[in-house]
């Protein structure tokens, strides 16, 4: 790796040995996050990444797919853990010099003007200075709160369909939820299990387009309507039946796998007061042909990841999205003054 600065601002070259300056920060040490990094160091930019706390239930480091047993469907790792895809992610930003730290974000001041430095405060109190900065913290699936969910997260109990189907091969699974994302799951599931469940809260499915239809009338669907799920049963780490509550009347399904399906809120609350727009859901609007915040154009702010996507929310389409994000924030970097 070269030494050699890609900015020659005199300001800059004093402040390069300053360890609360920096260049690009990213926010976030998911997926989008280390790549982001990756890309952002290996450019010669001096690079922070704040990957979150070990003790945060929502930006705790490697995100949710730590919490991931098997991935078979991010390019080059065939059955590995979540855990060992972060590790490599990580190391390989470390190598091209990407500082790492086990903080988060608190609190986010952007400058008043182009070419001038972001601040970002942590969780340790530590205010770091950045030319540019990329968000992302990511989302977290919602939780239903029940035994035997959270042990089983990972091993049978899962918040991506699009991730997890494939381990259900015939299978028989249920999905909780009765919106877009419940019903697009349980109809996905059928291509792999033997039987879906749907449990459905309400007596009517929020969800209204031609999907909606079709779950309802699909021969290897059940719908079960004013049903919530109360607890998950498990043996040797493999689900083997959820309890139900129909209308006051419980009873469990055997089923082998357990599909939560009920949203995601994406980690923006540290942008409370920052001037970065968030909109009504929770999530970063970014510019439809780049990753540049609304709103924030010009100013090198971008966002990647789940925290921009609602759709996608896989970890190949993040670190896509996490790449353009940092290649983004070079070319800001390179066509601007930056002066502290």
């Amino acid at each position: 790796m070269s030494n050699t600065h890609p900015i020659k601002d005199e300001a800059f070259v004093d402040a390069i040995n300053n360890p609360t300056v920096f260049d690009i920060t990213v926010i976030g040490g998911e997926v989008a996050g280390l790549t982001a990094g990756l890309y952002a160091s290996r450019d010669g930019f001096k690079t922070l990444v704040l990957e979150g706390d070990v003790a945060s239930s929502v930006d705790m480091p490697g995100g949710a797919l730590m919490l991931t047993s098997e991935i078979a469907n991010y390019p080059g790792f065939n059955s590995a853990e979540g855990a060992e895809l972060i590790e490599v992610m990580r190391e390989q930003a470390e190598t091209f010099g990407a500082h790492i730290k086990e903080e988060r974000a608190s609190e986010l001041e952007i400058s008043d003007g182009p070419g001038k430095c972001h601040s970002i405060k942590s969780n340790s109190g530590t205010v770091y200075k950045s030319r540019a900065i990329i968000i992302a913290t990511g989302a977290v699936a919602r939780r239903l709160g029940i035994p035997g969910e959270d042990e089983n997260y990972g091993t049978g109990v899962s918040s991506c369909a699009t991730c997890d189907g494939f381990f259900f091969q015939d299978k028989v699974v249920a999905v909780v939820g009765g919106g877009d994302t419940a019903v697009e799951d349980a109809l996905l599931l059928t291509h792999y299990a033997s039987k879906v469940h749907l449990l459905v809260r309400g007596d009517n499915l929020r969800s209204t387009g031609p999907e909606a239809r079709e779950i309802v009338d699909h021969p290897d669907v059940e719908v079960h309507w004013n049903t919530t799920a109360e607890e998950v049963f498990s043996e040797d780490s493999k689900v083997t039946g959820v309890k139900i509550n129909t209308k006051g009347v419980e009873s469990t399904l055997d089923i082998d796998g357990l599909f939560v399906a009920i949203g995601s809120d994406p980690a923006t609350g540290f942008l409370d007061g920052s001037g970065v727009p968030v909109e009504a859901d929770g999530y970063i609007a970014v510019n439809e042909a780049s990753t540049a915040i609304l709103g924030l154009e010009g100013r090198g702010i971008f966002a990647a990841g789940d925290v921009a996507d609602r759709i996608y929310r896989q970890a190949i389409t993040s670190a896509g999205k996490a790449a353009q994000a940092a290649l983004e924030a070079r070319a800001y970097l390179n066509s601007s003054r930056h002066k502290i």
